[in-house]
């Protein structure tokens, strides 16, 4: 589901019934209908981390040993995890239409495993246009800053 806000950012919801299933499904071939009464916000909210945040802020290895908790070999948790990861990346791939490296985004998880995603918009040009360099650098000659004298007659100067 797709909403606007006041300051035309798009709000994104996936409902709980599809994000915790895909964890539901994973977990339960392993630990049975236990996996019905697991919490499984932490894991979402890590898949989204990483997802959202890249593997350098979130290390997988969280997640798998939250499994590893419930009885199950770290192997497998690693596989159940690396599994879910893929799933949750394609349903809001499904609902956002793909993640936009120049995007930045928010989100949040409920405690029933809903998802809000917020795309905030642009944050910043991917690849700044050569004009815009250009403008930056006859900017700077402009307050006095020092350049190279190779940037200095990129602008004519």
């Amino acid at each position: 589901m797709q909403q606007g806000n006041s300051t035309n950012n798009l709000t994104y919801i996936i409902p709980g019934a599809e994000t915790v299933s895909i964890v539901t499904e994973k977990l339960w071939e392993h630990i049975g209908n236990v996996a019905y009464f697991c919490n499984h916000e932490p894991i979402l909210r890590l898949c989204l981390e990483h997802m959202f945040c890249g593997s350098v802020m979130c290390d997988g290895n969280v997640a798998a040993r939250m499994i590893v908790g419930y009885g199950v070999p770290s192997d497998v948790a690693n596989q159940i995890i690396a599994s879910v990861y893929e799933d949750i990346e394609y349903k809001v791939s499904l609902v956002i239409g793909g993640i936009d490296p120049t995007h930045s985004y928010h989100f949040e998880v409920s405690a029933l495993g809903d998802i809000r995603l917020i795309d905030l918009g642009t944050s910043w040009s991917a690849e700044p246009s050569e004009d815009l360099l250009l403008k930056e650098i006859a900017l700077g000659l402009d307050r006095g800053d020092w350049y190279p004298e190779k940037f200095r007659r990129l602008v004519g100067r």
